[in-house]
Formats: C-alpha cells, sequence, structure tokens
C-alpha cells in the first residue's frame, strides 16, 4: 500500500507546508483559519493574512467540508466549501503532483492527502476546544496514521 509523508505541523503548519516545495497548498478552514466558533465575520481578515503568508510562493486552496465562506471574494486564493473531503477529490486531482495538504483531521484532510498522494501536514498545535464530532474524528483518526503515511519528508513508501 502506497504511503504519504506525514509531517508535524508544529506552530507553523503554513510554513512547514511551503517548506515542502509544494506549489499549491490545500488548507482546511477550521481551526487554521478560524476557530470552529469564530462568527463568519471573522473569516476575510484571518483568511487574509494565510494569503500573506502564501503570496508569490504558492497558490492556495482553503477547503472546507462546512457551508461557511467569505462575505467577499478575497484576491489570491480559491476559496471550497462544502468540499466533499475525503470522498470527492476531484477538485484536488488537476494540483494533487505538486501540493501539500494541510488539516488537523486525519479521517478527512489526511484521507485526501493520501488520496491524490500529496504530502500531510499535521495540525496538532492549534487544537483549542474542538466541538465532539472533530475530537471524535481526530481521535479514531490516529490508528490510520502508521498504515496510510510515513513520517517525514522521505520518499512516499512505495
Amino acid at each position: 500500500m502506497r504511503r504519504v509523508p506525514l509531517l508535524d505541523g508544529g506552530s507553523d503548519p503554513i510554513g512547514v507546508a511551503l517548506a515542502t516545495g509544494a506549489g499549491h497548498l490545500i488548507v482546511d478552514l477550521e481551526p487554521l483559519v478560524v476557530m470552529w466558533d469564530s462568527p463568519t465575520s471573522r473569516l476575510d481578515s484571518h483568511l487574509a493574512v494565510v494569503v500573506d503568508q502564501v503570496a508569490g510562493r504558492a497558490t492556495l486552496t482553503i477547503a472546507t467540508n462546512s457551508r461557511r465562506r467569505p462575505s467577499n471574494p478575497v484576491t489570491g486564493l480559491t476559496f471550497r466549501r462544502r468540499a466533499g473531503k475525503p470522498w470527492r477529490v476531484g477538485w484536488a486531482r488537476p494540483m494533487a503532483t505538486d501540493a501539500a495538504v494541510v488539516g488537523d483531521i486525519v479521517w478527512t484532510d489526511g484521507l485526501l492527502a493520501w488520496r491524490i498522494g500529496a504530502p500531510f501536514v499535521l495540525v496538532t498545535d492549534q487544537l483549542m476546544d474542538p466541538p465532539l464530532w472533530p475530537r471524535v474524528q481526530r481521535w479514531t483518526g490516529r490508528l490510520l496514521l502508521k498504515l496510510l503515511f510515513v513520517e517525514g519528508d522521505g520518499d512516499n513508501g512505495q
């Protein structure tokens, strides 16, 4: 079975993803950009910070399974709400050969990375107090880590 690189996002998961040399970042919305309980009104300013961090170094897609979206278009990114991670991957396949996925839940973000063959940057530092369902997903997702991923940025484990 193919295994893809797993990287610890530490305190700067976007920086870790950029260090892979990926030309495209697929970033989970919650909790990386905004927390689950943050009002949508904060979304625009928080997106601008991520866009600035990535600008000129990679293209950016924010992917969320939720219905949230920015109130105004944000230049410098593609925003995918109701992305269907990890089951619908057609939108991610064109960028797969040069992408890294950044997220906090192995069942959604990690499986998306695995399905498209991209490195997965696991966000572990920003996990304040997630709602119950993300907490359950995070805990049970640990079972997949050794099966689908190889730690570090080495080969893809084939």
